[in-house]
């Protein structure tokens, strides 16, 4: 008598949606939440999707500004744990099993910490996965834009002790 171990797996349609902040634009340094709506589409001989996980890298200069959270929105799903705290530049969502049709939103809180321009843009990309059989991988993947302000000084800076709002011989220069 053989033995043969066989994996059977469902057939799923994990997409993510879309990508959105929670305004645009925003200004340097200033939390905003980056929402990311994830769906397990629906059609012939497509089921629940398993071993559901989002990730997303963050762009340069972009990082976390608290640790992202699972809101279902339709169906259910098994896990709801994001990892990725303040400071980080990656984080990874597991959804577990997610039904179909099912439907999540991830709310990432994030904030630019420099920019190279003013104003400058920042392309965000949230892809996920699954460990069903995917029967379109073209729509695991999604981005969403962000504009970002900054302001900048210029000049000198005194100390004007004859209050002439002009450099004269004795004020201290900077």
């Amino acid at each position: 008598s053989v033995n043969e171990t066989t994996t059977v797996r469902t057939k799923a349609d994990v997409e993510v949606v879309s990508k959105t902040p929670s305004a645009n634009p925003v200004n340097l340094r200033e939390v905003f939440n980056f929402v990311i709506r994830v769906r397990n589409n629906t059609g012939a001989g497509l089921a629940e999707a398993d071993g559901v996980v989002v990730s997303d890298t963050l762009p340069t200069n972009m990082q976390l500004a608290g640790t992202p959270s699972v809101a279902i929105i339709s169906g259910s799903a098994t896990l709801s744990t994001c990892t990725g705290t303040t400071g980080s530049t990656s984080f990874s969502c597991s959804l577990g099993t997610l039904s179909s049709g099912g439907e999540v939103d991830i709310t990432a809180p994030v904030h630019v910490v420099s920019v190279t321009s003013n104003p400058q843009t920042f392309n965000n990309t949230a892809s996920v996965t699954t460990t069903s059989l995917d029967v379109n991988t073209g729509n695991n993947s999604n981005s969403g834009s962000v504009g970002v302000n900054s302001s900048s000084l210029a000049g000198r800076v005194f100390r004007d002790f004859n209050n002439d709002g002009a450099v004269t011989a004795g004020e201290d220069q900077r």
